[in-house]
């Protein structure tokens, strides 16, 4: 059976007066505790005004430039906003007619099917050096385990191959399941001379 959660706030009912005759109820006896999970409301969205700083230092006279980690090298969406999109497209499995019709219901942000395209781009940007990072690590891994499995990319069929190490996991867009999935570039890169696992 699913353990009751600790509650994260009480909520009351209304008691002061009789609903009959409207005399005091006085002190009420709580007899039942019903302990729910629920999911918040809609929450609007948060905008904000990332303030960049610039000045010389009065000591020695270089020139710098202050600007918040949260602020995005390009557009005017937010981390967050990026990473929702990203979980509703590639995690989901929504088009983008869909995530721009979740982040309006659940948000109120108003946002194209374009810019929806674009953040995808952007934070494919913004993740290259930690898949450049594990792409490294996999080629250099001794044993791989491989294996492929079929997808639609602009109604073509394409294939993704993942090559496995015990830490890494690494995922490749090809167009051929074959022989070739593993040629030239893709088995230079990623695999170099190391064995293969099926």
């Amino acid at each position: 059976m699913r353990p009751v959660p600790k509650p994260d706030v009480v909520v009351k009912p209304e008691w002061s007066k009789c609903p009959r005759c409207g005399a005091s109820l006085g002190k009420p006896a709580i007899v039942k505790h019903h302990v729910i999970e629920d999911v918040p409301k809609p929450q609007p969205v948060i905008v904000k005004d990332l303030q960049e700083f610039e000045g010389n230092c009065p000591k020695c006279g270089v020139h710098v430039i202050a600007k918040h980690p949260d602020c995005p090298s390009e557009g005017r969406f937010g981390k967050n906003a990026l990473i929702q999109v990203s979980l509703l497209k590639y995690d989901e499995r929504l088009p983008h007619r869909k995530i721009r019709e979740v982040l309006e219901r659940q948000y109120g942000l108003s946002i194209t099917t374009a810019s929806i395209f674009d953040i995808t781009r952007r934070v494919s940007d913004w993740l290259k050096p930690r898949y450049e990072e594990i792409r490294q690590r996999v080629s250099e891994t001794e044993v791989v385990y491989s294996d492929w499995t079929g997808m639609k990319v602009d109604c073509r069929k394409y294939w993704t191959w993942d090559f496995v190490t015990d830490t890494e996991a690494l995922i490749v867009v090809r167009k051929s399941r074959g022989k070739k999935g593993l040629e030239g570039e893709s088995r230079e890169k990623f695999l170099g001379n190391h064995r293969v696992r099926w």
